[in-house]
Parts: C-alpha cells; sequence; structure tokens
C-alpha cells in the first residue's frame, strides 16, 4: 500500500473545506479547571496538518494565559502552513512512533483523522500514553469505513473501501488497544451523517479532482483516472443522477474520550 506525501499536496490540502476545524468542546470543558492554574497546559495534536484545528482553539481560548500549544506532524510543507497561522505554536517534525518528548509532558492529546496512517497500530498509542500527563485527556476522531458502504468516493473509487478496512481499526480492537495500553474511561460516541458534505455538486467534484483525499493517493493512477472520468461524464451529461448519488451519500465518524 502506497505512503501518502502530504509535502506534495499541502497546498491543496489547505484549501479543502472540510479540512477547517470547530471548537474542541471537550477541551473547553477541561480548560474550565485548569485556565487559572499556574502549571502550564500542554497540548498536543499529533497528526496536525495544517494547524487548523490548533489555530481555530488557540483562538477561541485566548483567555487562558497558561496553555502551551504544540503541533506534530511528518510533513515539512504541512507543518510550515502551519507556522505562518501562529508564531506560538511548538511545531515538531517527527513520527507518532517515536514521540521527542519526556514522559508525562501533556495534559491534552488530540489524534484527528490521523491513525489510519500509523504502520504499526499499537506502538503509537503507547507513546501517546507514555508522554500523557496522570488524568490528562486523550481524544481520538476518525471515520467507520464499515459503516459507509453508501460513501460517494467509495461509490466511484471502490478499491478505496478495501483499502480503508485495512489500514483503520474497528471501535472493539481500537478500545482494546487503549486500555491494554492503561487508558481508563474509555467512552465511543458514533455519529452518522447523509448528504453530499461539500453541499454542492461543483465544489465536490473539484475536490475529487484535487485529489487530497487520502484514499486517493492510496489507488493507483489508473484507478483514480478511471473514476475521474466516469465523474466527469455524468458531470456533464446526467448531472441529477449524480447528485442523487452525493446525496445518498453517508460518513460515520466515531469520538473516543479516554483518559490516563
Amino acid at each position: 500500500m502506497k505512503d501518502v506525501n502530504y509535502s506534495k499536496i499541502f497546498i491543496k490540502y489547505e484549501k479543502d473545506p472540510l479540512r477547517k476545524k470547530g471548537i474542541e468542546e471537550s477541551l473547553v470543558r477541561v480548560l474550565r479547571e485548569n485556565c487559572s492554574k499556574e502549571e502550564p497546559f500542554r497540548i498536543i495534536d499529533i497528526g496536525c496538518g495544517t494547524g487548523n484545528w490548533l489555530n481555530t482553539n488557540f483562538n477561541n481560548l485566548s483567555y487562558c494565559k497558561n496553555i502551551e500549544w504544540f503541533g506534530l506532524d511528518i510533513s515539512k510543507g504541512m507543518l510550515s502552513l502551519a507556522g505562518e497561522k501562529n508564531s506560538d505554536f511548538n511545531l515538531v517534525l517527527a513520527s507518532a512512533d517515536t514521540l521527542p518528548f519526556f514522559d508525562n509532558s501533556f495534559n491534552f492529546i488530540i489524534n484527528e483523522f490521523t491513525y489510519h496512517h500509523f504502520k504499526n497500530k499499537e506502538k503509537p498509542f503507547g507513546e501517546h500514553y507514555r508522554v500523557m500527563r496522570k488524568k490528562g485527556n486523550l481524544i481520538i476522531r476518525n471515520i467507520v469505513p464499515w459503516e459507509m458502504s453508501d460513501w460517494s468516493l467509495y461509490y466511484f473509487f471502490p478499491t478505496t473501501g478495501e483499502l480503508d478496512r485495512k489500514r483503520f481499526l474497528r471501535t472493539e480492537p481500537l478500545i482494546s488497544i487503549l486500555s491494554n495500553t492503561g487508558f481508563k474511561n474509555i467512552n465511543i460516541n458514533i455519529n452518522t451523517m447523509h448528504g453530499n458534505e461539500y453541499k454542492t455538486v461543483d465544489r465536490w467534484v473539484e475536490i475529487m479532482n484535487n485529489r487530497t483525499h487520502s484514499e486517493l493517493r492510496i489507488i493507483s493512477d489508473k484507478e483514480y483516472f478511471e473514476g475521474m472520468k466516469k465523474i466527469k461524464d455524468m458531470f456533464i451529461n446526467n448531472r441529477k443522477e449524480l447528485g442523487k448519488i452525493l446525496n445518498n451519500s453517508i460518513t460515520t465518524i466515531f469520538e473516543l474520550q479516554a483518559r490516563k
């Protein structure tokens, strides 16, 4: 299976509207008890990409003066854009397999739409646990491929679904890994969304053409261009049918919360 080289696509990636992030409510709740403490509250986004999550939450929580913000990614290009957003971010070029931090370094760790890139599914979470402080909080967020057979991307590029079911973990094994690692109070919420995630047919076609989804980067060029031909033919000759496929699309996302 091919790796995704985000340093080749980070400019296009940044323009994808789905890369924008909302306020992390779980972090807001945690900080209600920690915002006034003198000890620095250290937050890290594992696989931070272009820093959208960091930037949104930094701006929302600017009233908390004791926070130290960290981002880690293996793509120099992605980190370069994150650094442009805010010079206060502590950005680290490294792999999640071996986090370059001391034990008990962080109060809050988020791993959002990232862990499917981990070749070893257990070691990085051991590292998450090692660098987390006692009573620290972990958030993991990602899709559930087994519940997304009607996802529009899988419809036009069938191999992407097969590969995702190899790259991702079902929620039960993921919980087992975290529990065996030592995490406690593990809870999962699953949210299913129906319809075109990009709102319009034109925007969806544009994003597929940009090829910034990791799924589209790990399939062969042959399959990608065959899928795009079907999309463009339908866009020109049967736009109504394409709209129907997108409106029937299903995206399922889980959010896992755990503590040390």
